[in-house]
């Protein structure tokens, strides 16, 4: 045993227990308040990156600011952990801000910013959403012309999938269309080849009368989606491409070390309150521009991809809309969509191939004193346990949170069809080309600064209304 080197790597795991984090979590039960700080409050739930139970304790920004009740998602910003709860042995965070996921729905995926467009005098503008461990298609060559139209087709149907993703249900397990198709929320698969790429988009519902405003809406059927894919010019040069090679005599072996990959993701509108209150502001719709902003030597920065948290609402109209983002902690900053399990193990499977092989302690606060003469901080407000005794002793569980109905909230988009062309953004695409074909890895953005800016931000939107 070398003790030298033990007793370091223990010393750095005590270090990373105590360092500020933000994570996910389900509540369980409705929040304590303090009796002395009206604002300060508590909650117990289930913490998702580790499916353990903990309790959170956060003060609120400004009178407006939505607490969690029983069955929301909480996100807990820059936490630290200060104590454990009694003899249930459970660990208490103190969260320095917070941002509940209420009457919506909490997308936990990676997230690609588009820009803001003007369409028919108004201003509007998208965020793509991706899952890597989602279940994708890799397909060779000889497989292009039987089946890359029906694997495109299979993946812009998420609503069928069995398998769950972050683009079928949001962090809490809420299946995201089960109540069947909404506007602002529609499928995209991404097919990509060698350092290329291009987007098909879906239909997130279409008219169940096409001539009347208020019959409904249905999904497409699976003709009505094969005719949109068919029609894509980038499937047909594909395919156009493989029959020239068949028809060239290339063997069937030759045309299995092509590999084209179709991997699905969803697009979803932004909230139009959110696009005008930060334009007015001059800055980004979305919260910490320079965690998703890729610079390349010769040519203008553009917005990459980011694991992010994404905060979706239902709108007076119907509609679903983005109205909050995060990055998440830890996450890549990658130019292009980055690469699924099964791209990972298709490349795997090639190298494999070419080398001839057969297939903590924890940090206790203790609470300041309310005489100091300097403002306290938001962590020194939180430092308080006067919310009455907790519920007996709750051991590690898995969440079990019935999923609530949403609920009409104000206007942030107008009342436009779902079947239009909202998701097409085929003029975006030379410039997408280009960004998926840039380096994957990318530097890194200090987290805890990115989540002040962010609560900067947030704090700012509180005197002006808008969805959420």
């Amino acid at each position: 045993m070398d003790v030298k080197e033990l007793f370091a790597q223990q010393v750095k795991t005590q270090q990373a227990s105590a360092k500020p984090r933000s994570f996910l979590v389900v509540v369980e039960a409705e929040p304590a308040f303090s009796s002395a700080k009206p604002d300060v409050f508590r909650v117990r739930g289930i913490r998702l990156d580790t499916n353990e139970r903990v309790y959170v304790i956060a003060v609120k920004s400004n009178a407006g600011q939505a607490v969690p009740k029983e069955g929301d998602v909480l996100r807990a910003d820059k936490a630290v952990v200060t104590g454990k709860n009694g003899n249930a042995n459970v660990p208490v965070f103190t969260a320095e801000f917070f941002h509940t996921y209420e009457k919506g729905f909490c997308i936990n995926a990676v997230m690609q910013p588009l820009p803001v467009r003007v369409r028919n005098n108004m201003q509007d503008a998208a965020v793509l959403a991706y899952d890597p461990n989602a279940p994708a298609s890799v397909l060779t060559g000889s497989q292009l012309q039987s089946e890359l139209v029906s694997k495109i087709v299979e993946h812009l149907q998420p609503w069928k999938s069995d398998v769950e993703s972050a683009i079928t249900h949001d962090a809490s397990g809420k299946p995201l269309w089960e109540n069947g198709p909404m506007g602002g929320m529609a499928p995209v698969a991404v097919v990509r080849y060698s350092a290329q790429s291009f987007k098909v988009y879906g239909l997130g519902g279409v008219k169940q009368e096409p001539e009347e405003r208020g019959t409904g809406y249905r999904f497409p059927t699976t003709q009505e989606i094969k005719e949109k894919v068919e029609a894509h010019p980038g499937v047909q040069n594909i395919l156009a491409a493989i029959k020239g090679l068949t028809e060239s005599q290339a063997t069937a072996a030759q045309l299995d070390e092509i590999d084209v990959a179709v991997l699905p993701g969803i697009s979803l509108s932004v909230g139009r309150d959110m696009i005008l209150f930060n334009n007015k502001a001059k800055r980004e719709y979305f919260s910490v521009p320079n965690a998703y902003e890729v610079k390349v030597d010769g040519r203008e920065p553009f917005f990459g991809h980011k694991q992010s948290f994404i905060h979706l609402k239902q709108t007076r109209t119907g509609r679903l809309a983005v109205v909050d983002t995060a990055p998440a902690p830890g996450g890549k900053l990658t130019a292009g969509v980055p690469l699924f399990a099964a791209e990972v193990e298709r490349e795997q499977f090639r190298a494999n191939l070419a080398a001839g092989i057969a297939a903590p302690e924890l940090q206790s606060v203790n609470p300041q004193s309310t005489t100091n003469q300097r403002p306290l901080s938001r962590r020194e407000i939180a430092a308080v346990d006067d919310f009455g005794s907790a519920s007996a002793d709750h051991g590690a569980a898995t969440p079990d949170v019935t999923p609530q109905p949403s609920q009409s909230q104000q206007s942030a988009q107008s009342d436009s069809d779902l079947d239009d062309d909202h998701y097409d953004y085929a003029n975006f695409d030379d410039d997408l080309l280009a960004i998926e074909s840039l380096s994957k890895d990318l530097p890194q953005d200090d987290i805890n600064q990115m989540f002040e800016q962010a609560e900067a931000i947030s704090a700012a939107r509180s005197s002006s209304p808008r969805l959420g």
